[in-house]
């Protein structure tokens, strides 16, 4: 394998000078499918990853596919398919510092050339090292914890999608932000919180331009989750059995069910944003190349991937819900389900946005407006006491939430519960 010169990587000093060792990603195969973002690999020929590591565990690279691991010419000019870092990778991703708002994305550049055809099933393996499970059904009380992210360069079958999902995605990121600590002067915030939180569908016009474009540049499929555990359904199926079963767009967030992918794996969850760059243009001059016809596809796409565990990211979701649980309409995504079924009937659910739902709500979001980051560890610490049945309708509610769905009564009442207790701790 080729290095690096040794003044690049004393400035860089994450740089990948050694083999990593094995891990689980090896044996198990990521097949693309709706949780997969789909985007264009434009004709820059380059894929920014960032991992933001938000969690009390140390992110190991442990592996990666074939071609960046045996990859020794780095030149464009020589045919070539297969996916390299040139700057290297980063080897460890620090846990959370003792200071939070230390805490900072790990950066790498991932870099290709289809001259000698289309690149496909590149990817990296992080282990985040010992991480909890104190269920009582947990055999082992730490256990390391693969987190898989696969940049599948196969022909997708389905288009580009730009939805409101990424604004979801925004909006509890913030409330995650907060719990950790990262953020103590919202004024003021550090750069890489405003680029993460930067995600964005494209103007109406660029994102047809982009559809339009075909294959242009190549689209391509990102993903990000937690490899199952070995002993877990999902990862002998390794088809069709994925973390989330919402439809990616411009973002996605991916948590196995304890029954589906481990009982530790079910503890950390990823959320997967795509910033896909500079929206195309139709300029063009009488000495372009096919790729004005549609703009140039030629700014840098950026995959941004954060990782925090459910203590975290649980409470961030239920002080998402409440910021959202207000008569008036924010700009923001904010599901208001309707209470009326087809046929005129009236639906047994009710709607997050709803009179009737407003208590609960106002009540979290008033608390959490007052006791700021003490009101969210508050939070973060109510929801680590509910019970495992509670903890499975809380992320069932968070399911119905991002559908735009309807709250269920049992819900609704959930919710309440969260309030009453909440409201109790900060007295």
């Amino acid at each position: 394998m080729k290095r690096l010169p040794l003044k690049t990587c004393i400035a860089l000093s994450w740089c990948l000078l050694l083999p990593v060792t094995a891990s689980a990603q090896g044996t198990y195969t990521h097949t693309p499918g709706i949780t997969d973002i789909v985007t264009q690999g434009g004709n820059s020929k380059t894929l920014i990853v960032q991992v933001l590591n938000l969690t009390g565990y140390d992110m190991e690279l442990t592996g990666f596919s074939d071609t960046l691991h045996d990859e020794t010419d780095r030149s464009r000019h020589t045919a070539k398919s297969f996916m390299f870092a040139p700057l290297g990778l980063p080897q460890t991703i620090p846990a959370v510092p003792a200071d939070p708002q230390n805490a900072k994305p790990y950066t790498a550049v991932l870099s290709w050339d289809d001259n000698d055809g289309y690149t496909v099933n590149n990817w990296l393996n992080y282990t985040l090292r010992g991480v909890d499970c104190t269920d009582h059904a947990c055999v082992n009380p730490k256990e390391d914890v693969d987190v898989g992210i696969w940049i599948t360069r196969s022909n997708p079958d389905k288009g580009l999608s730009a939805g409101t999902y990424y604004q979801l995605a925004k909006n509890v990121l913030r409330e995650v932000f907060a719990i950790v600590g990262v953020v103590l002067f919202p004024e003021v915030p550090p750069m890489w919180v405003n680029f993460t939180l930067a995600t964005a569908g494209l103007t109406k016009e660029g994102f047809l331009a982009q559809q339009e474009a075909g294959d242009v540049g190549h689209k391509w499929y990102l993903a990000a989750y937690p490899v199952p555990s070995p002993t877990s359904l999902c990862y002998s199926m390794q088809k069709n059995c994925y973390p989330s079963q919402a439809i990616a767009d411009d973002a996605i967030e991916e948590n196995w069910g304890p029954g589906d992918g481990g009982l530790t794996q079910s503890k950390i969850v990823v959320v997967t944003q795509v910033l896909r760059g500079k929206a195309p243009t139709k300029a063009c001059n009488p000495d372009c190349n096919a790729y004005c016809t549609y703009g140039s596809l030629g700014s840098v796409p950026a995959m941004m991937v954060t990782v925090v565990t459910t203590d975290v990211w649980n409470p961030a979701v239920v002080a998402a819900i409440a910021n959202c649980d207000q008569v008036t309409p924010t700009p923001d995504y904010c599901p208001q389900a309707s209470a009326a079924v087809a046929g005129g009937a009236k639906s047994s659910r009710v709607a997050p946005g709803s009179a009737v739902s407003n208590s609960a709500g106002p009540m979290i979001r008033s608390i959490l407006e007052e006791h700021g980051v003490e009101g969210r560890l508050a939070l973060a610490s109510v929801i680590r006491g509910l019970n495992s049945e509670q903890q499975q309708r809380l992320r069932e509610m968070y399911q119905t939430w991002r559908a735009g769905e309807s709250f269920t009564p049992p819900q609704q009442a959930l919710l309440h519960l969260i309030a009453v207790h909440l409201r109790s701790a900060v007295r």
